[in-house]
């Protein structure tokens, strides 16, 4: 396979691992709160710290009850959390039950990189592994062609 179509599939590849990252993320939530989003103030009612640090926490908007979970993305440790706890909440106004607690613009920029990461080295992963197989293989019919073989 000649450069331009390693080049193509490389483009491929990288694209969808993209797309998924972007569905599979909540890149999408982080981004849209971080440009849309409303703060308010939230309290923890729960913490399951060894599900990766998980808390679980609730916040008014207009006039209902929302709820989440995050871990992570404010100035405690979740081993010093307790239900009651005052916690920063961003919702989006016309969807708060999308939400998360402390910076949206830095949970985006954490959950971009991973994803930039994954679409660029996976798919160069993966063809490098495929070229070289590709040459073994026809280094194999060479060498039978040619009497060489095992």
């Amino acid at each position: 396979m000649d450069a331009a179509r390693w080049l193509i599939a490389w483009l491929a590849l990288a694209a969808a691992f993209g797309a998924a990252a972007y569905r599979l993320t909540r890149f999408q939530d982080y981004a849209a709160l971080a440009s849309r989003g409303t703060a308010v103030k939230g309290v923890v009612i729960g913490t399951n710290c060894e599900l990766h640090g998980t808390y679980r926490y609730t916040f008014e908007a207009g006039g209902h009850w929302y709820s989440g979970s995050a871990n992570g993305g404010i100035d405690r440790d979740c081993a010093r959390l307790k239900a009651g706890d005052a916690v920063a909440v961003t919702y989006l106004p016309d969807a708060p039950s999308v939400s998360t607690t402390g910076d949206a613009r830095q949970r985006r920029a954490r959950e971009l990189i991973p994803g930039l990461l994954a679409s660029v080295l996976f798919p160069a992963v993966i063809l490098l592994r495929l070229r070289h197989h590709l040459r073994r293989r026809q280094a194999r019919r060479g060498d039978a062609q040619h009497g060489h073989g095992h």
